[in-house]
């Protein structure tokens, strides 16, 4: 009598751990940009440089999501400015048929309702509620990540006299070509620097 005592206390030990180890699943942590590992194309004192990036690149700076297989192939875009005058990278003037930074995160977004079912049917109502605004925090973090790697359609992205950016664009894997136009504008002088990339 004693060892199934034993037992039972055992068991639901190491499930009351897993139950309590379950709902710290829901975390998302995106890696900072690195300068991409590519060839530098410079023009006027501009550098430009792209790399499409790889299923463990993408995971790594993604927080582990797979956006490969949620359909998107990301580009990363480097830009350092060299020059004492401010430029604007428009996505207007990139040659790719860009992806909006908020349907990305999206698809990158946990399933609430899923998890909170999964995890009432596993632990109970508490543990559901846990999972529940675990997975609703992981979303708002994954949207804020994304809105601050992305090429955003919404705006132009200000590069100051000898600033650099590191930022990502999102293309669907139909429409991605790896040859593409982008163009830097000093608007001041009405200027375009454009760059074969």
């Amino acid at each position: 009598m004693k060892k199934i005592k034993n037992k039972i206390v055992i068991s639901l030990t190491a499930g009351l751990l897993l139950l309590l180890s379950l709902p710290n699943c829901a975390k998302y942590e995106g890696k900072k940009l690195n300068s991409p590992q590519a060839p530098i194309h410079e023009k006027d004192n501009i550098e430009v440089a792209k790399k499409a990036l790889t299923q463990e690149e993408c995971k790594e700076y993604f927080g582990g999501r797979n956006l490969m297989k949620r359909g998107y192939q990301p580009v990363h875009i480097y830009v350092k400015n060299n020059t004492n005058k401010t430029i604007y990278l428009n996505p207007d003037y990139i040659e790719l048929p860009l992806e909006s930074a908020s349907s990305v995160a999206r698809k990158m977004h946990r399933n609430v309702g899923w998890k909170v079912t999964k995890y009432f049917i596993i632990g109970g109502p508490i543990w559901a509620a846990i999972e529940g605004l675990a997975s609703s925090d992981a979303n708002k973090t994954i949207t804020a990540d994304v809105n601050e790697k992305a090429v955003r359609l919404d705006k132009a992205i200000k590069i100051r006299p000898h600033g650099i950016i590191n930022k990502v664009l999102f293309v669907a894997k139909e429409n991605y070509s790896a040859d593409f136009k982008l163009s830097l504008v000093e608007p001041k002088s009405n200027t375009a620097y454009e760059f074969n990339l």
